[in-house]
């Protein structure tokens, strides 16, 4: 009898666990070497963007199985504001579900996964009604506790500061991932904090550029890395894993196929030291054209700098501010070459460029006639930039009552100014309310004629009718205010300041507004498309009867590119 009750209570103790205990990881031999090969390495990275689904798991498998770094994956919110296909669940519930996705997928990537207390209320139009609703310092300071927590030396966000994300939360993570960046090294954010952790300095931020919903934000000159490997000991590429990670996001409908063979990934820098290439030394002299100097850095986000231009003795250097990177106006002007032999000390700093590159410069010191300056390292192609003032309004963005547009990407290209007109440079840029936007060259050249060329993603392409000329790095240009500015007159009047305007509605992108583009809006509009769309022509996040209209009503004129 005893040996029966103690076979039942056997029975009972493992069917019971079999229930409620959960599978303990599986590791083959191959993940156990992994393993051990990774206690080698120390370096760390923190992916960082706004959802569920948004992380890049091609790069998350390629840095923690390959090159063997402690990788993180941050995602502000949960996903309670996203669809479900896979059941009723909506809000926390759904939250619930896809915080299990992205640990399963961690699991199969090798990243560890973080969030924050946002709450993922659904679509955002910009970052300021997102910060408005999840309280920005709140979840700041989460960000700036997981940094200092998990130490990184790298964050790299999946979107930029500057609205090509999309979505509001999207820009909205990249704010607070460059925010956070600086405030996790400042003792002064956040100190009730430094009770259970210490202050962290990220050397770098990264942005991981993409191309992909028709927005292209990769450049050649940018950090390209292939994570496209082959990884013998696992059997499997790193395009492999990351299909198999993306998988478990079942309750979006996500997955991508299997990959093998080259995938480049690539990489502007926005904010940090590390990462320059070294041993490269810029020697400037007093007949130099330019020399840039950097000075210390007082408070995070905070520098002094200065230029000095050519001169035939003396050197006047002009010192400018810099807060969070952007450059302020001169605050003093001295001449600070004026004895002979002259020391100066020394002074580091950094210095950022339009795409994000940055050299790290030192005043160094004057010896006989020569005043020496050295650039020390520099991420990225320091270039000649030439910039663009540009003003262009977009027929569908603009609200005539409210006399302000809706603000949207423009891309500008540079064609040469005879047959057959070739691309020589573009840009792209961010268009104020009232149709402003500064765009920076990198290919175009000084006194060089080049018309300018105008593309909105569902405008008609449209030229200028006059050429510009950079003298000697910069040029205008305003389409808004005289049709004559545009070739053949190809513009609509939108206001009676008078304002013209780019016309709307070539969705197809084949040079014409016609029935094909009407055709496409009206069938996004029969099924309610929402969201950033090309078939939205007057920016409202809704395809509907405005916006066939509006394509309607030109389609009937015949307008059309008109060029040389």
């Amino acid at each position: 009898m005893k040996k029966f009750v103690l076979l039942v209570l056997i029975y009972i103790i493992s069917f019971s666990g079999s229930i409620y205990s959960q599978t303990p990881p599986s590791w083959t031999s191959a993940d156990m070497y992994l393993a051990i090969r990774k206690l080698n390495v120390l370096g760390s990275v923190l992916y960082l963007a706004a959802h569920p689904d948004d992380e890049n798991t091609r790069l998350i498998a390629y840095l923690s199985k390959d090159r063997m770094l402690r990788t993180g994956y941050l995602s502000i919110t949960r996903g309670d504001g996203g669809q479900n296909l896979i059941g009723d669940e909506q809000g926390i519930e759904l939250g619930l579900i896809r915080t299990q996705e992205l640990l399963s997928a961690r699991r199969i990537d090798g990243g560890e996964q973080f969030f924050t207390r946002a709450y993922d209320f659904g679509y955002s139009k910009t970052p300021e009604e997102t910060f408005d609703k999840w309280n920005k310092e709140k979840i700041l300071s989460d960000v700036v506790w997981i940094i200092r927590m998990f130490q990184p030396d790298v964050i790299v966000t999946r979107f930029p500061t500057t609205g090509e994300g999309g979505h509001g939360h999207h820009t909205a993570s990249a704010i607070l991932g460059n925010e956070a960046f600086e405030a996790a090294a400042n003792p002064n954010r956040f100190p009730e904090q430094l009770k259970y952790v210490k202050p962290w300095q990220v050397k770098r931020i990264m942005w991981n550029t993409f191309n992909f919903g028709g927005n292209n934000t990769t450049r050649e000159d940018q950090l390209k890395i292939d994570v496209g490997g082959y990884n013998p000991l696992l059997g499997k590429s790193y395009g492999e894993i990351a299909a198999e990670s993306r998988s478990q996001h079942k309750s979006q409908g996500f997955g991508v196929p299997a990959s093998r063979g080259e995938q480049l990934e690539y990489f502007s820098s926005t904010n940090g030291s590390a990462g320059w290439s070294t041993g490269y030394v810029d020697y400037r002299a007093n007949n130099s054209t330019r020399a840039d100097i950097c000075g210390f850095r007082s408070a995070p986000g905070f520098y002094s700098c200065a230029s000095s231009e050519n001169t035939v003795s003396f050197v006047p250097a002009v010192y400018y501010s810099a807060t969070n990177n952007v450059w302020g106006n001169i605050i003093s002007q001295v001449n600070h070459i004026n004895t002979n032999p002259f020391t100066a000390q020394p002074r580091a700093g950094v210095r950022y460029g339009p795409e994000g590159e940055s050299c790290f410069t030192l005043w160094t010191e004057y010896s006989g006639s020569t005043n020496v300056w050295a650039s020390v390292g520099c991420s990225g192609n320091v270039k000649a930039y030439r910039h663009l003032f540009f003003r262009g309004v977009v027929e569908g963005l603009w609200d005539a009552p409210a006399d302000t547009m809706k603000s949207d990407t423009m891309k500008i290209y540079l064609r040469k100014d005879f047959s057959p007109y070739e691309i020589t440079d573009s840009a792209k840029a961010f268009l104020t309310n009232d149709g402003y936007g500064d765009f920076w060259f990198t290919n175009a050249l000084n006194l060089t004629s080049y018309y300018v060329v105008a593309k909105h993603r569902n405008s008609l392409e449209t030229w200028s009718s006059d050429k510009i000329t950079f003298s000697p790095v910069f040029a205008e240009y305003n389409f808004a205010n005289d049709p004559s500015m545009t070739y053949g007159n190809n513009v609509t009047q939108v206001d009676t300041d008078p304002l013209y305007a780019f016309y709307s509605g070539d969705v197809n992108d084949d040079d014409a507004i016609d029935l094909s583009d009407v055709i496409i809006i009206n069938n996004d509009a029969g099924i309610f498309t929402s969201g950033y769309i090309i078939s939205d022509l007057n920016g409202d996040n809704t395809t509907d009867l405005s916006d066939v209209l509006l394509a309607k009503n030109n389609a009937s004129g015949f307008v059309a590119l008109i060029r040389p």
